[in-house]
């Protein structure tokens, strides 16, 4: 049997949800998948696919516009397809009662911008923020909300916890696809 088609796409602000899309890419394509990471603005065919990977930042609580207006504009050849959803914030860079409620929240929202999808997994992860890489007055913006947060600048991406996830993805893909995984990840 021939590898699978994934498509790992990613609405990411200022690129470290882009660098999750690519690791986890990255990580699909060492089980041996065809893989294409693409950001959720390049023009992709979905038909193309028997995987796709949705990706996106939260930012004020919401998913990024980028990746909701690719679930909306793509429900229906999404519908056709095994897609699995993931999203990154700084919520849950301190694990407690309260980040774990407000990723359920995300998910939940997530999750209503199709309902007709049912995707595989959600995977959940810490982000990171780089000020240096934000315009001045947004800078100021998040400082002021990781102060709030109780959250400090920095990277809190957990690079395990992804690739555990990557892997959980792989082996359900394999397992309802039919098609076994030529390596493990």
């Amino acid at each position: 049997m021939k590898p699978a088609r994934v498509l790992v796409v990613a609405a990411s602000g200022h690129g470290t949800t882009a660098e999750v899309a690519r690791h986890i890419g990255e990580s699909i394509a060492a089980a041996g998948h065809a893989v294409d990471v693409r950001s959720v603005d390049q023009t992709v065919h979905i038909d193309d696919y028997d995987l796709v990977v949705v990706g996106g930042a939260i930012r004020y609580d919401r998913w990024l516009r980028g990746a909701t207006t690719f679930v909306g504009d793509h429900r229906s050849e999404l519908a056709s397809t095994t897609v699995a959803f993931f999203f990154t914030c700084l919520a849950l860079s301190k694990p407690n009662a309260r980040s774990t409620r407000s990723a359920d929240q995300y998910e939940s929202r997530i999750r209503t911008i199709a309902p007709e999808l049912d995707p595989l997994t959600v995977g959940r992860f810490a982000g990171a923020v780089d000020p240096a890489r934000m315009n001045p007055l947004l800078r100021i913006a998040a400082r002021a909300f990781l102060a709030v947060r109780g959250v400090g600048a920095g990277d809190h991406r957990d690079w395990n916890a992804i690739d555990a996830w990557t892997d959980h993805l792989t082996v359900t893909f394999a397992e309802r696809s039919g098609r076994p995984r030529t390596e493990t990840v």
